[in-house]
C-alpha cells in the first residue's frame, strides 16, 4: 500500500438493525465523517512522517461476505 494506511471494513458482519437500535442515521454519519477528518489531521501525517513522502490517500479492503 505504499505507506498508505489501511481502512478494513467489514460490512458482512455488520448487524444494522442492533446498530440502528442504538443510534441514529445522524450520529452515524457524523462518526465516519469524524473518522475521516481524524485519519487527514491525525493519521495521514503520521504515515507521511514514516514514508518519508506525502500520504494523501487510503487503502481499503470491503469484506462483504460476513458469515457464511
Amino acid at each position: 500500500s505504499q505507506g498508505r494506511p489501511i481502512y478494513i471494513q467489514l460490512i458482512g458482519k455488520v448487524d444494522v438493525p442492533k446498530i440502528m437500535a442504538a443510534t441514529t442515521e445522524e450520529r452515524l454519519f457524523k462518526f465516519h465523517v469524524q473518522e475521516y477528518e481524524r485519519c487527514v489531521r491525525v493519521i495521514m501525517p503520521i504515515c507521511s512522517r514514516l514514508a518519508g513522502k506525502n500520504i494523501d490517500q487510503t487503502f481499503g479492503i470491503m469484506d462483504v461476505k460476513g458469515e457464511a
